[in-house]
């Protein structure tokens, strides 16, 4: 992976992922990775994903992108510490906790229970929205 990065400058969805438009004749959007791939080497086999050796979702760099099933990518996200620990590391009781708390919004409040805690303040943030059960 000498390359750098090739960063997609067009829209990015929701997700980080680089998008490409395409008219009614080919309806929606695709993944600028999955039509890098394509191009360079054909159809991607059913059941297989369009990694990245970079972890860059907006990066289409072809040197930087790999086939996978979706347990390779869990088991790439895993390797390199990117798996969400949320609710896992926290038991139902601290979940109870951080819900009760944060109730009544206090400015820092996530990034405070968050170090407390040892989670992201992105976990906080659901656990308070009922994402994650309490």
């Amino acid at each position: 992976m000498n390359k750098p990065c090739k960063l997609w400058a067009g829209y990015i969805d929701r997700y980080g992922y680089g998008q490409v438009g395409f008219s009614l004749q080919h309806y929606g959007t695709r993944k600028i990775s999955r039509i890098v791939w394509i191009r360079k080497h054909g159809s991607i086999p059913k059941g297989m994903q369009v990694l990245h050796r970079c972890d860059n979702r907006a990066c289409y760099e072809e040197t930087h992108l790999f086939l996978g099933t979706p347990q390779d990518n869990m088991t790439d996200k895993r390797l390199k510490g990117r798996c969400r620990q949320g609710p896992t590391k926290l038991s139902r009781e601290q979940r109870r906790e951080i819900w009760n708390t944060t109730r009544e919004y206090v400015p820092g409040m996530l990034s405070k229970l968050g170090r407390e805690y040892g989670v992201h303040p992105s976990t906080i943030a659901r656990i308070r929205d009922g994402v994650y059960s309490h």
